[in-house]
């Protein structure tokens, strides 16, 4: 994949909708792309999270392990969207497991690329980790709103 197409794919990717052109630019010279088979596992719930990726083309499946031990599917991640990012957030082991639904290719922004780009380009860093607060936090409140309906009390 060309630098090009790395810009063009990156323009799709909402969380950088407030990045400029020149920005983008920049921040594709920090990215890698990789391309993965169907049913291939990216990481383990549990692994240690060192990159967070957006998807370029294909499905991902988001795998939760239960408190009885079973794989649990709790999303499906198709092309535009991005994963792992709580790994740029913290330092803790990745929250869930991800395997590939189809084909797949994917644009990473590992730690080290993500900090070198914040030491070097802090304004775009400061873009970045803003629109990322708010995605967490906007997954945070759907989560909140389906474990309140999960803990209403059903009556009959």
């Amino acid at each position: 994949m060309t630098r090009e197409e790395i810009v063009s794919h990156l323009v799709q990717i909402p969380i950088f909708n407030t990045l400029d052109t020149r920005q983008i630019n920049v921040l594709a010279s920090y990215v890698n792309w990789f391309s993965f088979d169907k049913d291939v596992i990216l990481f383990h719930e549990g692994d240690e999270g060192d990159y967070f990726g957006f998807i370029a083309s294909g499905s991902l499946e988001v795998l939760k392990e239960s408190s009885h031990g079973k794989n649990v599917v709790i999303a499906t991640l198709n092309e535009g969207r991005t994963l792992g990012e709580m790994a740029m957030a913290d330092s803790f082991p990745r929250s869930a497991t991800v395997r590939t639904k189809t084909e797949v290719t994917l644009l990473m922004l590992k730690r080290k690329s993500f900090d070198l780009l914040c030491e070097q380009h802090a304004a775009i860093g400061i873009i970045i980790l803003r629109e990322l607060a708010r995605l967490l936090s906007l997954y945070l409140r759907r989560s909140s709103g389906i474990l309140a309906d999960h803990l209403e009390p059903h009556t009959s």
